[in-house]
């Protein structure tokens, strides 16, 4: 049974990023269709697009009653967006910032997940406070989408399909996530259960990672184009704004659920990790992520993996 457990994750993995990446083209050959700056179709297009594995996997995990796996999908995930996704694709090319995501984004994140912390303090989420998270959540994605309108179009993103061939690729990414979501959850839960490993930490480390390979392939393709630091600043705001607020209130509205006391030191993370990256793109005003940074960020991650491991050794 443990390898079938191990090919469905697999299996799951691999459909999770390649129908993510569909989806994300699909919704991008539309959405050039409005005149948007490259920060918000990075956080609105690629950011909330690639952020749909993480949502459907959570869902699939609540409604489950798996809901150590779907809060630890999305906290484990946005400390991944920061820390690997951003690490690595400013190793490769430092990374610019725009000063909107230092005034307006970064302190959304940490808003956001200083207002989650204090939900979970009591370790369980409601309908009523899952249900007020996806309307904070709307009410970002109408403040970006707002601000962004009226800049400079984005010139080079996949190719253009016709509004038809957009909407079915869309769908059709759509429909395999799906199926790859709950592949993923089967598998991870099953495995947890029979390793008897704590379902947070398989949320935080495997499904996390798992579920960030369609932001970190959305990064490194942003790399090539003209304006990759605004998508790649963007896919990461808008990633870690979706799980912080979409990803934890969607499942809760399903299904509540109570977390592990354990969680609390993760959510700190995710805020230490959060100030760390405004803190590295400030530092001596350049507003950039440079390659120390870059090698800062990953090394703490490493660390956080490694601490993780060890937690994994006591039994759930």
């Amino acid at each position: 049974m443990l390898l079938t457990y191990l090919i469905v994750i697999a299996i799951g993995f691999v459909a999770l990023a390649w129908s993510a990446d569909r989806l994300v083209e699909g919704a991008s050959s539309l959405a050039r269709r409005f005149n948007v700056s490259a920060f918000a179709i990075g956080v609105v297009i690629l950011g909330f697009g690639t952020s749909l594995p993480e949502l459907l996997v959570s869902a699939t995990a609540a409604a489950r009653g798996s809901g150590g796996i779907a809060i630890g999908n999305a906290f484990g995930s946005n400390i991944a967006n920061i820390a690997m996704i951003l690490g690595i694709s400013a190793l490769i090319l430092p990374l610019a910032a725009d000063r909107t995501l230092l005034k307006r984004d970064v302190p959304l994140i940490l808003f956001a997940t200083a207002g989650v912390f204090l939900i979970l303090s009591d370790l369980a989420l409601g309908r009523l406070e899952g249900i007020a998270l996806v309307f904070a959540l709307v009410a970002v994605i109408a403040l970006i989408v707002h601000s962004g309108q009226a800049s400079a179009p984005i010139l080079d993103l996949p190719a253009e399909h016709t509004a038809l061939a957009a909407l079915a690729m869309t769908l059709f990414g759509l429909v395999i996530l799906l199926g790859s979501a709950w592949a993923l959850v089967w598998g991870s839960v099953g495995l947890a259960r029979m390793l008897e490993i704590n379902e947070l930490l398989v949320g935080l480390t495997l499904v996390a990672i798992g579920t960030s390979l369609p932001e970190l392939a959305a990064s490194l393709a942003s790399l090539k184009h003209a304006e990759g630091s605004g998508l790649i600043l963007g896919n990461v705001v808008g990633s870690n704004l979706f799980n912080t607020l979409g990803v934890v209130g969607v499942p809760a509205t399903i299904r509540p659920f109570s977390v592990s006391p354990m969680l609390w030191y993760d959510s700190l993370i995710m805020l230490a990790f959060t100030a760390l990256l405004g803190f590295l793109l400030l530092r001596r005003g350049g507003f950039r992520l440079t390659r120390p940074g870059a090698i800062l960020l990953l090394l703490c991650y490493i660390g956080y993996l490694g601490w993780n491991a060890e937690r994994m050794m006591v039994p759930a």
